[in-house]
């Protein structure tokens, strides 16, 4: 089947383009407001054979169902429970999950040893949330299942635990790209994010790494990305290309000799960042030297009608 997902910034939402075969299920296990499952519902409805979300606070699924409601859709299944304590081995599995779970939750997930698991995460009996909701969400994948996640830029380098699990996604070979986000594209956080693309079913080496941090144009309060550059994005996803600055495959042994770090920038440096990061210093300076000026200015004209010396320019 021809494959292709993407999380985009389009007028400041997460916007999931997936273009898949007809009758497909697709599963938001923390759904909040609903957003990304009817985005990615109504840019592709014909793929889609049915709609499933999850939400566990009561408020978050009762505004889910009115975001719905507006949006016209009226086939769907919406929960309103926990996924991490809905038993770790799912009845039901899905084709298509995309999340953005509530990150950084101060609570640890028990990882079952129950048989019947796809994938044996040996040598962790705990995670902390954010990598739990990506475990949990690998286990309700269909085989050639497509999930992606979005999550804070401090699970791709997390040591102890976070290290564990991040090597056995490449053990497993689960991980099939890394996309880091800008900082503030969200309304709910500034902080940077990155997109984690699992798939399983298919053998591969390596992991595309995708460094996009820098690629955004202030709007106001909220950053968005130009669409030539999410084109830029897109077509490196989907071809699996190293572009200079923007992508490129990196192998498991260079990841496992930094420690499974999965930090895009780590990976992929854009050669006119330092050059543009430079020319905004000196743009910064150049403003605070001419208010300077203008200040300096200014005093010494109440220093003069006093009779006491300038400061100098």
């Amino acid at each position: 089947r021809s494959v292709s997902a993407f999380l985009l910034n389009r007028s400041s939402d997460l916007v999931v383009t997936i273009r898949l075969r007809d009758g497909l299920r697709l599963y938001d296990p923390a759904c909040g407001v609903g957003s990304m499952g009817i985005h990615v519902l109504l840019r592709n409805k014909s793929n889609f054979s049915s709609l499933a979300m999850m939400e566990e606070s009561v408020l978050q699924a009762d505004m889910a169902r009115l975001n719905l409601f507006v949006n016209g859709i009226n086939t769907y299944e919406l929960r309103n429970e926990d996924f991490l304590k809905d038993g770790w081995g799912p009845n039901e599995r899905y084709d298509v999950i995309v999340s953005m779970p509530a990150w950084g939750q101060r609570r640890r997930i028990d990882v079952p040893k129950q048989e019947g698991l796809k994938i044996k995460y040996t040598g962790v009996d705990e995670v902390p949330y954010d990598y739990a909701c990506i475990l949990r969400g690998l286990e309700s994948l269909e085989v050639y299942g497509l999930m992606v996640m979005a999550m804070p830029m401090g699970v791709l380098t997390q040591q102890g635990i976070g290290e564990t699990v991040r090597r056995e996604f490449i053990r497993h070979q689960d991980l099939r790209a890394v996309i880091g986000m800008p900082v503030n594209m969200l309304y709910s956080t500034s902080v940077a994010f990155a997109l984690l693309v699992f798939q399983h079913a298919e053998k591969r080496n390596d992991v595309l790494m995708i460094n996009a941090k820098d690629l955004y144009e202030g709007h106001g309060r909220l950053n968005r990305m130009a669409h030539h550059d999410q084109q830029r994005i897109v077509h490196a996803f989907t071809s699996n290309r190293s572009i200079d600055g923007l992508s490129r495959m990196v192998s498991y042994d260079e990841i496992a000799q930094n420690n499974f770090n999965l930090l895009p920038s780590h990976y992929v440096s854009d050669p006119t960042a330092e050059q543009r990061n430079i020319s905004e210093k000196i743009k910064e300076i150049n403003e605070l030297t001419a208010q300077m000026r203008a200040i300096t200015r200014e005093h010494n004209e109440y220093l003069r009608q006093l009779g006491l010396p300038e400061l100098e320019a």
